[in-house]
């Protein structure tokens, strides 16, 4: 488990900055993310599959099964590879194969002049700012409402 969100009181604000998601944040019983160093070396060591839960406002649950999920180190803005999709969520993180970690503070998404950690309130693997184009894990948590900045996939 590298991401966690939910409904745990008070949120976690994941519109952090590049040294944030490097190191990692938040409480592992609550809200948080393990750290990009970590999320490379673990993902370094053999195959990994990435496995996404999740649960809608209205308690409809679905899930993403990517059979490979890796990224590259801080080098080369964590990278990330993910490929071959199964599940009933959708396959979300299309988008995201190949792109590089953005942060609030370090733009690394191509598509757009605006930095799309800054729109979407959180760090990402972003293709895209709009939100048809990728998803938003890290975004606000606003359970039901539908927008750029909300978390949804």
């Amino acid at each position: 488990v590298f991401q966690r969100r939910g409904n745990f009181g008070r949120q976690e604000d994941f519109n952090r900055n590049w040294q944030d998601y490097k190191h990692g944040f938040g409480s592992l019983e609550r809200d948080f993310w393990l750290g990009n160093d970590n999320i490379f070396a673990l993902t370094n060591q053999g195959n990994y599959s990435l496995r996404m839960d999740m649960t809608a406002a209205d308690n409809d649950s679905a899930y993403a099964l990517y059979r490979e999920f890796r990224i590259e180190d801080e080098n080369a803005n964590y990278k990330l590879y993910v490929y071959g999709y199964s599940g009933t969520a959708g396959n979300s993180m299309y988008a995201s194969h190949e792109e590089l970690f953005t942060t609030k503070d370090r733009k690394n998404n191509r598509l757009n002049s605006e930095n799309c950690a800054d729109v979407r309130k959180g760090g990402f693997w972003y293709y895209y700012c709009s939100s048809e184009a990728d998803c938003n894990p890290n975004g606000l948590y606003n359970p039901g409402v539908e927008d750029r900045s909300s978390m949804y996939y």
